[in-house]
């Protein structure tokens, strides 16, 4: 035992040299025990494990009293029930699962995977093929035919690139990971750790203790934690698996369009996957309104589609005029705006100057002179309490950015914001909540990062509005499902006013949810977007100089041309920790999230695919899903930092026809 703790630690090390380290931690032994041997060796242990959204999980309970009683910092990750029709689609169709397990398994490895790579992390440690037999099958097998057991699991386990994996459901672990420059190591995979069991029995395996070797070479760990005479962990999210969650889709005459019924939930459940996973099952679902085909428009078309003025909007933190361009496509009237920052507000006058502009903080507003204050400021633009139809607002979402995730920042004076500076810009929800308590509209729409659901700040807000009987819930979306060339997740909260959800047959938070778009499974590429725009040379020219002045020159000359899938310094080199999010673009994929800092004129944001330079204005204005033709005022920074800001109109587009078709309708006939 003391020389398989040795073995444990001395994989551990050669695999993860770094003195902090993140652990995908279960709540089981198999990952417990690489974490044990991380802090043997003196690391400082970082554990990610996930819940499904508002379900009791016995082995997430353990990882966090396991990480409280061994000092490591825990990190939970909560998956959310967003829309398993669309989750279900992107596991098959996206990242090619093809058995019911790869779709359980994959399904909280992306959030953990993400939340990973949000804290830092290149690397990340797991107790993936672990070479324990653990299940009757096993327990049978090896009694029977010991021999015969041990060469069948050496047959099994398959090499791709050099790496082992047991199961096809690891493997598209460790390729999302790939693609999303994480790198998932293995160590119970190791052939030193693998050969100490080859050729044991069942009970030498799991005697005295369930997984015994495990916790024999770590018994004082094991002990301190609770585990050492657990003889089996209960199965893995008791009374609300991922499998219950897909469940869902057995009802469902879209996704079960074969009607499935005989066997039970599992067995469909594999009957569904194999169905979805066929050449010729359905690309798109008939309910998505969304086109296939990559769509330029102009301005003329947005004021078009406005004056069919289905619905009233006030857009707060609105920018250059993003979710208004997506209202207006949809057939809305967005009769007032308000935003201090001044280029963004010279932008949005640009474009749509016969809409209202308030073009001072929020706060000046809603703490002025209390409510009265608000309704006469609303009256001003001719609408009373109740009267109007969506109130939007995009608080800024620095404070819930990856790179601060919610710390101090969101009470700090003078926080850099643009051009200007703002105090506590974290608490300007609340502003924004307040004023819909004032005017009351009969549906609130937020939007911001998805790591603000992780914010007590935002769960805090979302219930004083849940006070006024509001019904609130969010989904995460991404612009790509809704002819948007990029990769970009927002969370959007939707919330509806009492008597509204009553004409529209919403009885519960739930029933929101099908008010969400549902989005294409076709994605619009680089090279869509960018096919036939329309470049300014002498812009192109002041790009190229600018990187080739820039300090990242050299690295940005390392990135390989039209890779496959877009490409990070840190794919090529695990060392590089600095400009590890320099990142070049592929012309057959989306683009990965463009940020305001990272597409000025020599930084380190997203490159073209061929090219050593970021994007022209022209081109950001395809990649965020704007008017060819609209207008972005200001030097070529600050034209870029309002696109790269923007929420994409195209899928507020959609958004909005959905609230309006399912809500709007109802509440006004």
């Amino acid at each position: 035992m003391d020389q398989l703790r040795r073995d444990i630690c001395e994989v551990v090390n050669e695999l993860c040299p770094e003195d902090s380290v993140a652990l995908l931690l279960s709540g089981g032994a198999d990952s417990t025990v690489v974490g044990m041997a991380a802090q043997a060796l003196g690391k400082e242990v970082h554990s990610f494990s996930f819940k499904m959204d508002g379900i009791d999980s016995w082995d997430f309970d353990q990882a966090q009293r396991t990480s409280d009683l061994l000092g490591w910092t825990f990190h939970p990750v909560v998956v959310p029930f967003n829309n398993p029709k669309t989750d279900f689609l992107d596991l098959i169709q996206k990242h090619g699962c093809r058995k019911k397990a790869e779709l359980e398994v994959l399904l909280p490895f992306i959030y953990l995977a993400k939340a990973v790579v949000e804290s830092g992390f290149e690397h990340v440690l797991s107790g993936f093929t672990a070479p324990l037999p653990t299940n009757t099958n096993d327990q049978k097998k090896t009694r029977l035919d010991l021999e015969g057991y041990w060469n069948n699991i050496k047959q099994r386990q398959f090499s791709i690139d050099g790496i082992e994996f047991d199961s096809s459901a690891t493997q598209r672990c460790f390729e999302y990971a790939q693609q999303i420059g994480l790198e998932l190591l293995q160590p119970l995979a190791d052939d030193r750790i693998k050969a100490r069991f080859y050729g044991k029995t069942w009970s030498e395996i799991h005697s005295p203790y369930w997984k015994a070797p495990w916790k024999l070479a770590f018994e004082e760990e094991f002990k301190k934690v609770g585990l050492l005479d657990q003889v089996k962990t209960p199965p893995m999210q008791v009374g609300g698996s991922v499998q219950s969650y897909f469940e869902n889709l057995l009802s469902d005459p879209e996704i079960n369009f074969k009607g499935y019924t005989k066997g039970d939930e599992r067995s469909r459940l594999s009957q569904l996957v194999r169905l979805w996973s066929k050449p010729n099952a359905p690309k798109n679902l008939v309910t998505c309104s969304v086109s296939r085909q990559f769509e330029t428009y102009l301005i003329k078309d947005v004021k078009d589609a406005s004056s069919k003025n289905h619905f009233t909007v006030i857009s707060t933190f609105a920018g250059g005029g993003g979710s208004s361009t997506g209202y207006r496509l949809a057939g809305g009237n967005v009769v007032l705006m308000n935003e201090f920052i001044p280029e963004a507000v010279r932008t949005y006058r640009a474009n749509y100057p016969e809409t209202f502009v308030s073009d001072v903080d929020i706060r000046k507003i809603t703490r002025r002179g209390g409510r009265k204050y608000v309704l006469d400021w609303l009256e001003t633009f001719g609408l009373r309490e109740g009267e109007l139809d969506i109130l939007d607002g995009s608080p800024p979402c620095v404070t819930f950015s990856n790179a601060r995730k919610g710390d101090d920042k969101t009470l700090a004076k003078n926080v850099k914001y643009s051009d200007t500076t703002q105090d506590r810009i974290g608490m300007l929800i609340h502003d924004f909540v307040y004023m819909a308590n004032c005017i009351k509209p009969k549906v609130c729409v937020i939007e911001n990062v998805p790591e603000i659901a992780r914010a007590e700040l935002y769960h805090i807000a979302m219930n004083r509005i849940r006070k006024w009987g509001y019904r609130v819930n969010g989904q995460i979306l991404s612009s790509s499902s809704f002819g948007v060339a990029q990769n970009r997740r927002r969370l959007i909260t939707i919330a509806v006013r009492p008597d509204v959800c009553k004409s529209a047959g919403i009885r519960s938070e739930n029933d929101l949810l099908r008010i969400f778009p549902q989005g294409s499974i076709y994605e619009p590429t680089v090279r869509d977007a960018l096919a036939d725009v329309k470049n300014d040379p002498e812009e192109v020219e002041y790009l190229l100089s600018a990187t080739v002045r820039s300090a990242r020159y050299e690295l940005v000359k390392a990135l390989p041309k039209s890779p496959k899938l877009p490409i990070r310094l840190n794919h090529l080199e695990p060392s590089w920790t600095s400009d590890f999010n320099l990142t070049r673009a592929s012309w057959d994929k989306p683009c990965p999230t463009l940020t305001q800092m990272g597409q000025q004129a020599g930084a380190g944001g997203i490159y073209h695919p061929d090219e050593d330079r970021v994007f022209t204005i022209a081109e950001l204005k395809r990649l965020t899903g704007l008017p060819d033709d609209f207008r972005l005022t200001g030097s070529f920074n600050k034209k870029a930092e309002r696109c790269c800001r923007m929420v994409t109109p195209p899928l507020y587009k959609h958004l909005a026809q959905s609230i309006y078709e399912q809500v709007l309708k109802s509440a006004s006939g």
